[in-house]
């Protein structure tokens, strides 16, 4: 399932409501899945900030989405990061988007018209 499956049988992913926190690292917070999708400054203190987002279920059961890097070899895989809190959002919405449609299973094909 996507969300244009989803769509098409007139279904939609309810949108994330985003929340500012003051955590140590933290700077927005969306309830999701029984958990929170998160919005993390990566290095606060080394300007211009980049952020990163994931997903965080509780305790240690946290996941940042991932990207490959080779700016130090070798080639390494860190959480993503983004030039803005917006972009990180973005990402964070589409990866929420994913899992709930990971959920789903169409019980009937849509009928064309």
């Amino acid at each position: 399932m996507t969300p244009s499956d989803l769509a098409e049988r007139g279904i939609r992913i309810k949108p994330l409501v985003w929340f500012p926190v003051t955590e140590i690292c933290t700077r927005f917070k969306a309830n999701a899945l029984g958990g929170h999708m998160m919005i993390v400054a990566l290095d606060p203190k080394i300007e211009p900030v980049k952020y990163s987002a994931g997903i965080d279920l509780g305790g240690l059961c946290f996941k940042f989405i991932l990207a490959e890097y080779d700016d130090f070899p070798p080639t390494y895989t860190a959480p993503e990061r983004f030039d803005t809190i917006e972009a990180a959002q973005s990402a964070a919405e589409a990866d929420y988007a994913s899992r709930v449609c990971a959920m789903m299973e169409a019980m009937v094909e849509p009928t064309t018209p």
